[in-house]
């Protein structure tokens, strides 16, 4: 791997590690609604533009072929598990929402046996019985006033592998960069009624403020084309290295910077889901499947 590859793998998983940081910040004074929504709005902003700068006529004519299935990525993709995550990070810390996010590859290896041609035997098997008690043990940790959210994280750690496994299929030919850009927007359309009525009565802190720009314009439209411009470079093996960075450096971001305990369960539970992500992302001989990662969608 060179330089350029390592900067973009690093880059991407610091962006997206501190996106559970910027919610947490921004559930403060945002309506997790209201926080989505301007965070989609801000990533349609820069997506839409690039899309076009780069593929020209040709965005909007995959569009219109693809707009149904974008649209249903979009929903289920984004909208969905943006909500609950938002939502989560009122009830537990950042650094537990996002171990308990990471568990998605492990749903995505079990729904490729169900809709896809892969089989899961041996140590894949064992990768996502592993994977699976790393989120039982999670689960239950923040006791019975989180577990709620706990149980949101892990639905949309699952609609993640919903959308992973969906866009494999039915979007396999659509370029990447307008899968990012129209399905964010299908989301951000979903979600504009109810962040439109939630929106805060009062101007929100600047800390708070920031924290939804860095999600939009950072965590959404920066990280997608960092996404999409390193699966080009360096493939999917190499990109699925962002999928083991993410949670420790969210943990990290969120004991430093916003006093959250590191408990040892919560330390275990890492353990036990990256172990299980390992083993259960082999796909037939050595190459991994793609990566399913946090605010991204299916990887091609």
């Amino acid at each position: 791997m060179n330089r350029r590859d390592s900067t973009m793998i690093a880059s991407l998983s610091l962006i997206w590690g501190a996106s559970f940081l910027f919610i947490k910040v921004a559930d403060r004074q945002f309506d997790p609604a209201a926080l989505v929504f301007a965070r989609l709005l801000l990533g349609c902003a820069v997506l839409l533009p690039a899309a076009f700068l780069v593929l020209g006529r040709e965005a909007l004519r995959e569009a219109r072929k693809a707009w149904r299935r974008l649209a249903v990525l979009g929903i289920v993709n984004t909208a969905i598990p943006f909500l609950l995550i938002a939502w989560a990070e009122t009830r537990i810390d950042s650094g537990l929402a996002a171990i308990l996010q990471a568990a998605a590859p492990i749903f995505t290896a079990t729904l490729a046996t169900r809709f896809g041609d892969e089989h899961i035997g041996g140590g894949r098997l064992a990768g996502v019985l592993v994977g699976l008690a790393g989120v039982a043990l999670l689960v239950g940790s923040p006791g019975p006033g989180g577990l709620l959210a706990a149980l949101a994280m892990v639905l949309a750690a699952l609609a993640y592998a919903c959308g992973a496994t969906f866009g494999s299929h039915m979007l396999a030919g659509t370029p990447s960069l307008v899968v990012g850009a129209v399905s964010s927007c299908a989301a951000m359309l979903v979600v504009a009624p109810f962040g439109l009525s939630h929106l805060p009565d009062a101007l929100p802190g600047w800390k708070e403020l920031a924290s939804v720009a860095a999600l939009g314009v950072g965590g959404t439209g920066i990280a997608y084309m960092l996404l999409f411009g390193l699966l080009r470079r360096a493939g999917a093996s190499r990109t699925m290295l962002v999928t083991y960075l993410i949670p420790g450096i969210a943990v990290l971001y969120g004991a430093l910077l916003l006093g959250e305990p590191l408990r040892a369960i919560s330390l275990g539970g890492l353990a036990l889901i990256l172990v299980g992500v390992g083993l259960a992302s082999r796909g037939r001989g050595s190459e991994p499947l793609s990566p399913t990662l946090a605010v991204a969608g299916p990887a091609d």
